[in-house]
């Protein structure tokens, strides 16, 4: 398993929920 491979993702992960968040709000 890829350490920096899984930050990445997790990192997008939180990106498009503040993304989606902000649309909504």
């Amino acid at each position: 398993m890829n350490a920096m491979s899984f930050l990445i993702s997790t990192l997008f992960d939180i990106y498009i929920m503040v993304v989606i968040l902000r649309i909504w709000l």
